[in-house]
């Protein structure tokens, strides 16, 4: 290690010495740090992780990645404007700062949020599940990635194009945003089967055997992407093999083969 970079991680410890002045990278997780000491101002990355820090210091205008999970963080100071990375999960957190524009990963999960901030036009992976959240802010067009399971959400915002992977099980969800067309050809969205089933749709609620052809065409073709599309396939069949149906569908059916016939 130089003078730039220090590491003290897994020591044991409960308090850190002096910091060199020109340090640029701070490792200490994994120790007994209640406390840490004021920071130089060349500091770039703290990883300060798996301690019993009660508040952090603060912080260096220089800094571009924070990382403090599982602490027993009550707040955190304000975030410097040249922040990229920024994991406070496993705290308990109950609201917390403006976000920088420069942010790029945050993850807040597994604290006591009821809200969170606006997000940054910069941000590409947000995780913020298991908290209390009933609502989330607008999405970035940047994103690609939301983990937002185990919260109270009874619907989500807009889905922007570059969004790729939706985590969203364990929420009371009444609607989904439904990607038509090409917009979102690589979207894979996962959620409680029953409620993706029962609740999905903005444009239109899939009530009637058209919407039911119209949605399964489009996962077998590849433009929507679900996990387990045999259960689906299966909850569709129940829904529609009654006897007095018009459709009657048989157990046997190949649900790709009628639809794809007709849409």
């Amino acid at each position: 290690m130089t003078s730039r970079e220090l590491s003290l991680s897994f020591k044991n410890i409960s308090k850190l010495p002096n910091l060199p002045p020109s340090l640029h990278t701070l490792w200490c997780n994994s120790n007994q740090l209640i406390i840490l000491p004021d920071l130089p101002i060349s500091l770039q990355k703290l990883y300060c992780y798996f301690n019993n820090l009660t508040f952090l210091p603060d912080l260096p205008i220089s800094l571009i990645c924070l990382n403090c999970t599982n602490n027993h963080l009550t707040s955190i100071p304000n975030l410097p404007v040249s922040l990229q990375e920024f994991y406070c999960n496993g705290n308990h957190l109950t609201e917390l700062p403006n976000l920088p524009n420069s942010l790029i990963s945050f993850d807040c999960s597994s604290n006591n949020l009821s809200s969170i901030p606006n997000l940054p036009i910069s941000l590409l992976y947000l995780y913020c599940s298991h908290n209390q959240l009933k609502k989330l802010p607008y999405l970035p067009i940047s994103i690609q990635e939301l983990n937002c399971f185990n919260n109270h959400l009874t619907s989500l915002p807009n889905i922007p194009k570059n969004l790729y992977f939706i985590n969203c099980s364990n929420n009371p969800l009444e609607r989904l945003p439904f990607p038509t067309g090409n917009e979102h050809p690589n979207l894979e969205i996962i959620t409680n089967k029953t409620k993706f089933i029962s609740f999905l749709g903005v444009q239109y609620d899939l009530l009637d055997w058209d919407d039911w052809k119209k949605f399964f065409y489009l996962i077998k073709t590849g433009v929507v992407i679900v996990n387990r599309i045999k259960s689906l396939q299966n909850i569709i069949k129940r829904r529609y093999s009654h006897p007095n149906h018009p459709l009657a569908i048989k157990k046997s059916n190949e649900l790709f083969e009628l639809f794809s016939k007709s849409v």
